[in-house]
């Protein structure tokens, strides 16, 4: 699953949606720590967070693959279906 979150991360072409969202879902790292790396206030990463998920949410209807990151809550990876093993 963390390929498949990977390169759908790898798929977004603004580099500031790109290094958040692989900072906060393939680094877990906390809301500050990310906005002190990224250089921006905690309240700017959030707003680039939103709008990063939104463009997540394009790409995945565009594509029809199933669900990694849900908008509604922001701090945890959902997937639909049973991770293969």
């Amino acid at each position: 699953m963390k390929r498949d979150i990977r390169e759908l991360i790898a798929q977004i072409r603004k580099p500031e949606y790109r290094t958040l969202l692989e900072l906060r879902y393939l680094g877990f790292r906390t809301w500050d720590a990310i906005a002190e790396e990224m250089g921006f206030e905690p309240r700017t990463i959030y707003r680039l967070h939103s709008n990063a998920l939104r463009v997540v949410e394009r790409l995945m209807r565009a594509e029809k693959i199933p669900e990694f990151f849900s908008p509604k809550a922001q701090n945890v990876i959902v997937c639909q279906y049973p991770p293969v093993l």
